[in-house]
Formats: structure tokens, C-alpha cells, sequence
């Protein structure tokens, strides 16, 4: 009996180790799945920082746009300025000879710059427009990813929390019930014991030599009293019954720690 105790120990040990083992394997793999999380946080800093290196490229081209648009409007003010001098010398050396034509033809070139006046200033606003909703596309696309950025890390934080909070769970529970089973365990191991070395006194007294006879008390009616021999035997019968009863239980006890410590 001791040495299937012994074994049992040894068995007991051998899953204590292979759940710890196990428990190991299962932080290994919530450390793996945090990694993954930080991976894909990462991934999306970069794609983060691609729209925002997107967006300032955006903005340099609509002011590079508008500092054109602007130098091309003074150019074309300029240009305007520049005719509409040459139409006034113009005009003043034709005023002699046909001013009616000469008011015409001035009249005529003035509206033909103000026209090439006003669709050079509509195109050019019309490309800035353009430049401006390019960049509050991209502003809101860069807002956007932030918002999805924040959703993600905030989603693997709680994920993480949650995975290490169910494995430690796990691992209490299993740790209780591993406590239980063992101090069960050792209380079967500790009864079978004290039985065992009860069981053997009590052979090593009736393997002893018998003591002389002594006279044995007379019964009413002047019998003898009868004999504890037999009594003797059904002692160590009803010992050895409960030993094998203890034994069978410690053994189911090992069982169930040893399925314990396999789940």
C-alpha cells in the first residue's frame, strides 16, 4: 500500500508538472496574440503616418496652387495694367483722326481683357476650390483613421485583459481544486497509514506466545465465560475491511487528481 502511495505521489507530481507545464503554454500563447495585437497597432500607425505625410503633401500642393494662382492673377493685373496703357496712348494718338473708332476699338479691348481677366480669376478659383476639397477629403480621412487607430488598440487592450483574465481564472480554479484533492490525498494516505500500523500491532499480539491460562470468570449458572478469540479474529477482519475500504477510496481520490490534472 505504500508503494502504490508512493506511486500515486509520483503520479500526482508528474500531471502537477504537466498542468504547470500547460498553464506555460497558455500565457505563451496570450503573450503571442498580444504580439499579433501590437503588430496590427502598428501597421496601422504606419498607414496612419502615410495619410498624414499624404495630407501634408496635399496642403504644400494647394498652397504651391494658391501662390501660383495668386502670382498668375498679378501677372494677368499686371498684363491688364500694361494694356490698358498702351490702349490709353493708343487712344490718345487715334483721337485726332477717328475717335469714334477709337472708342469702339478701346471699348472692345477693355471687355475682351475683362473677359480674359475673368476666366483666368473663375479658373484659377475654381482650382482652388478643387485644392480645398482635396484637403478636407484628406483631413477627414486622416480623422478617420485616428478614430479607427483608437476603436483597434482600445479593442486589443480589452481582448488582452479579457484572455489573461480567463486563463488566470483557469488557473486558480485548477490550483483549488488540485489543494483539495491533495489534502483529501494525504488525509486518506495519513488514516491508512495509522490503520496499517494498527493492523500490524495487532498481528505481532496474536503471533505473540499466549500467556499462561488464567482462571476464567464463571457466568451465572456456573458456566465459563467464553473466550475473546474469536472476538480477536473479527476485529482484525473488520481492520482489514476498512483498510481495503480506505484503499479503494484513496485509489478513486488519485484517479480523480489525476483527471483533475489532466483537464
Amino acid at each position: 500500500s505504500e508503494a502504490r502511495a508512493a506511486a500515486a505521489e509520483a503520479a500526482a507530481a508528474a500531471h502537477t508538472a504537466e498542468a504547470r507545464r500547460e498553464a506555460a503554454e497558455e500565457r505563451s500563447r496570450a503573450e503571442a496574440c498580444r504580439t499579433t495585437m501590437t503588430e496590427a497597432v502598428g501597421s496601422l500607425q504606419a498607414e496612419l503616418s502615410s495619410a498624414r505625410q499624404a495630407v501634408q503633401r496635399l496642403e504644400r500642393r494647394a498652397a504651391r496652387g494658391a501662390a501660383e494662382a495668386e502670382a498668375t492673377q498679378e501677372a494677368l493685373l499686371a498684363r491688364l495694367a500694361e494694356a490698358e496703357s498702351r490702349h490709353d496712348s493708343e487712344r490718345a494718338l487715334a483721337r485726332g483722326a477717328a475717335e469714334a473708332s477709337a472708342q469702339q476699338a478701346a471699348r472692345r479691348a477693355e471687355e475682351a481683357a475683362a473677359d480674359a481677366a475673368r476666366e483666368a480669376r473663375c479658373a484659377l478659383e475654381a482650382e482652388a476650390a478643387r485644392l480645398r476639397r482635396e484637403a478636407a477629403a484628406a483631413e477627414l480621412t486622416h480623422r478617420s483613421l485616428e478614430r479607427e487607430l483608437s476603436r483597434v488598440k482600445a479593442q486589443a487592450e480589452e481582448a488582452a485583459r479579457a484572455q489573461s483574465e480567463l486563463h488566470e481564472g483557469k488557473l486558480r480554479s485548477r490550483d483549488a481544486q488540485l489543494a483539495t484533492a491533495r489534502r483529501e490525498r494525504n488525509a486518506l494516505l495519513a488514516a491508512l497509514r495509522t490503520e496499517q500500523r494498527a493492523n500490524a500491532a495487532s498481528a505481532a499480539a496474536a503471533e505473540a506466545p499466549a500467556a499462561p491460562a488464567t482462571p476464567q470468570p464463571r457466568q451465572a449458572g456456573g458456566r465459563a465465560a467464553p473466550t475473546t478469540g474469536a472476538d480477536d479474529c473479527g476485529e482484525r477482519s473488520r481492520r482489514g475491511l476498512l483498510s481495503a475500504a480506505k484503499l479503494d477510496e484513496l485509489r478513486a481520490l488519485t484517479s480523480n487528481l489525476m483527471a483533475t490534472e489532466a483537464v
